[in-house]
């Protein structure tokens, strides 16, 4: 399946609709996960925009870029955070991670389920997971001209069947990206406001799904053994009489 490439994404991010997008996104993640601290945070896909804003309060930051989009390195300042990754098998030991954002991915890939599969087994038990996809039922996913636009949009409901699959617990499900696609000054001037609007009052119709999932792990408890009880009142024992 196609995959934007790393430099077009970071283009279209660089355009005033990019930087509306960015800022929506932003907000609508943090609002879902209003902070990750001592969290060792990872991004899988074309995540950058989105992971700076837990620079601070994180344990650290790693990005997993797929080999079919690219990598770059990121961030500028610092050294490289970046790893160009193949999506069913990361380069990451198991139970490691806490949190990871997953977009600009998911719906590009030939193998989901398997991709799933890896999110699951580098999260530590009682990590999130943060899958943001374009919705299928909202008007961003008709849109050729974004990144939204191409690959398999997914509805909230078959996000969370498909990570029911390989053992997530679902927890919540939101929807961003109220405003059109199209990059007139005053349409995007009014987006935060047509984004308040549409949560409030059409919170499924955004543009992109955001649906978060947990990795937990259910210990078995062992059945209790059965003892015989002492009863209450001595019980008649009968007797053979001889004859």
């Amino acid at each position: 399946m196609f995959y934007p490439d790393v430099m077009s994404l970071r283009q279209w991010y660089s355009s005033p609709l990019g930087k509306r997008v960015r800022v929506e996104l932003a907000q609508a993640i943090r609002r879902i996960w209003p902070h990750c601290r001592g969290d060792l945070v990872a991004g899988l896909g074309f995540t950058l925009p989105y992971l700076r804003q837990f620079y601070e309060d994180s344990a650290g930051l790693i990005s997993l870029m797929l080999r079919d989009q690219g990598a770059i390195y990121w961030p500028a300042e610092g050294e490289n955070r970046s790893i160009l990754v193949q999506d069913n098998a990361l380069p990451i030991g198991d139970n490691l991670l806490q949190r990871m954002i997953v977009m600009h991915a998911f719906e590009h890939s030939h193998h989901s389920i398997n991709v799933l599969r890896e999110v699951w087994r580098v999260l530590a038990p009682g990590g999130r997971a943060l899958l943001i996809v374009p919705n299928r039922r909202g008007m961003w996913s008709q849109a050729a001209a974004t990144p939204f636009g191409c690959g398999q949009p997914y509805t909230a409901m078959q996000l969370r069947h498909r990570a029911a699959a390989v053992g997530f617990t679902f927890v919540e499900a939101q929807t961003a990206l109220y405003f059109p696609p199209v990059e007139w000054k005053w349409l995007l001037a009014l987006a935060p406001v047509l984004e308040f609007i549409g949560r409030l009052f059409l919170p499924g119709a955004g543009g992109v799904v955001l649906v978060e999932v947990e990795k937990q792990i259910y210990a078995s408890i062992p059945e209790p053994v059965s003892t015989p009880k002492a009863a209450l009142f001595p019980v008649p024992v009968a007797t053979q009489v001889p004859r």
